[in-house]
């Protein structure tokens, strides 16, 4: 009850500005430690204070996005090193981070047009490594998909999104990585329209209008 209280109060009271470099820095320095320590509830509190924050319209989170952005991102592509049981519980931190991410993108970009820039490079980065684990590339793709501002932006992952969509449908459920693959792969057939070229839609188009058309004409 009390969590909730002060969780609360992080979002609405109107004199926190004061305490706001305090409360960035206690939760910059949680989320560092909990993210070694692979404790997820403690993240997912610290990513809703985030949350919280950015609600509160009485407070100016600016001079604190240096060390708030990054924080999130880590939580989005932290790969975990658990026993499988929570599995489940950090696939629902990623999404969660991702979103709190696009949420400060969306405010903060009007007053700072780069903000996208750094966050977009980064995830770019770790979403075409060979070498991420499929959690992270989950975590990556979600926060991608929330931080840019037009489907072009998405052409330096192209390659890699359309070689996953492969290697996720190839995988069976006796594969050690099919419980990431069962999370990654529906994210990437929702997003896959965003990938198809302008032309080729036109193309798509054509091609089904055209009997359509000769049947009216006939």
């Amino acid at each position: 009850m009390e969590r909730k209280a002060g969780m609360e109060a992080i979002g609405t009271d109107t004199n926190l500005q004061p305490a706001v470099a305090h409360i960035v820095a206690f939760i910059h320095d949680g989320i560092r430690v909990n993210l070694v320590l692979n404790f997820v509830e403690l993240l997912y509190t610290l990513i809703s204070m985030i949350r919280q924050l950015v609600h509160n319209h009485s407070i100016d989170l600016l001079p604190q996005l240096h060390k708030l952005l990054p924080s999130t991102i880590s939580c989005c592509l932290y790969s975990h090193a658990g026993n499988g049981k929570d599995d489940d519980d950090w696939m629902l931190l990623r999404e969660y981070s991702a979103a709190t991410l696009a949420l400060i993108v969306q405010k903060y970009s009007p007053m700072l047009p780069s903000i996208r820039v750094r966050p977009i490079a980064v995830l770019v980065k770790h979403f075409n490594d060979t070498s991420a684990s499929l959690s992270t590339l989950y975590g990556a793709l979600l926060a991608i998909l929330g931080c840019v501002e037009t489907d072009e932006q998405l052409s330096p992952i192209r390659d890699r999104f359309f070689a996953l969509m492969d290697e996720c449908e190839q995988m069976g459920p006796d594969h050690q990585r099919y419980n990431d693959a069962a999370h990654l792969l529906p994210a990437l057939i929702t997003a896959k329209k965003r990938f198809v070229d302008p032309f080729d839609a036109q193309v798509e188009e054509d091609i089904e209008l055209e009997p359509v058309a000769s049947q009216i004409v006939e």
